[in-house]
């Protein structure tokens, strides 16, 4: 398989496995809403860091059911207190502005950099679920890399994620123009997906 054969073939499994909605998802896109582009763009950063890690790992063949048994409750568990803590926050955020009158005018402090790119990559190495995803698309598109060849594969996740994290940030960018009661259904709904995550990752910590 060619280099270039390689690297499209890890952009296009970047792309899947990124594209499907999910918390991280809604924590880049409310925050480009809230605090601009760059801070969705530094959130993206983030979580695409933990999407190409998880495109690496799964290239070598290593699957969730490799991890020791200890290991996966523990990230489950990481995963759903960092989720409910950040869909708490962020709905507590949307209904105080609610119950203001002067929504667009309310002073945002954005969090420092640090801290949304590393909430971001936190939530993406604590979803677990990336290495099966990545598994399979591997095997549906006949993603071999041989020896050598692994400077196109991180090329083409690296080139993949960040692609589909700017598009993404980019696009609920332009909406910022909209009202300010568009921003705030959008906060109110992100802060339910993410609770839902929370739940779903909590099911993991069973059995």
């Amino acid at each position: 398989m060619s280099a270039e054969t390689i690297f499209l073939k890890a952009m296009v499994a970047a792309i899947l496995v990124s594209a499907p909605p999910g918390p991280a998802s809604a924590l880049c896109a409310t925050r480009t809403l809230r605090f601009g582009l760059r801070a969705g763009l530094i959130s993206a950063f983030g979580v695409a860091t933990a999407d190409v890690a998880y495109g690496m790992v799964a290239s070598f063949g290593i699957s969730v059911i490799d991890l020791p048994a200890s290991a996966r409750p523990l990230l489950a568990l990481v995963a759903a207190v960092l989720l409910t803590a950040i869909g708490i926050a962020t709905l507590r955020r949307a209904l105080r502005r609610r119950r203001t009158a002067a929504f667009a005018d309310t002073p945002r402090e954005t969090p420092p950099p640090w801290l949304m790119g590393l909430s971001t990559l936190g939530i993406g190495l604590a979803t677990i679920g990336t290495i099966p995803g990545y598994l399979a698309l591997y095997a549906a598109l006949g993603v071999r890399p041989e020896t050598g060849a692994w400077m196109p594969l991180i090329a083409g996740l690296v080139t993949g994620s960040l692609l589909w994290w700017t598009l993404l940030c980019a696009g609920i960018d332009r909406l910022r123009a909209r009202s300010a009661r568009f921003e705030q259904v959008f906060e109110v709904a992100a802060g339910c997906l993410i609770l839902l995550g929370a739940v779903a990752a909590a099911g993991g910590t069973v059995g």
